[in-house]
């Protein structure tokens, strides 16, 4: 008897690809997915939600340091 084929969207190279494009989007196809245990899946999110975490501080100050470089060339006098 055949052992039956995994979905796409179980494999785990396509989880990681979906981690690394939508980032904690990916949560559910950990939860859904039957071949990961309950451990597996409480440290997958855990490590999702601490990276995005990061990503997210890490933006609001990229998007800081952008402003404040906005402003300084703003009093340099140039036109862009």
């Amino acid at each position: 008897m055949e052992k039956p084929k995994t979905k796409w969207y179980f494999r785990t190279s396509y989880i990681i690809i979906a981690f690394l494009c939508v980032g904690p989007l990916m949560l559910p196809m950990v939860w859904f997915n039957p071949h990961y245990k309950t451990w597996l899946k409480i440290v997958l999110t855990i490590i999702c939600l601490v990276a995005g975490y990061y990503m997210a501080i890490g933006t609001i100050e990229l998007v800081k340091l952008l402003g404040k470089l906005y402003r300084d060339l703003g009093q340099l006098g140039l036109d862009w």
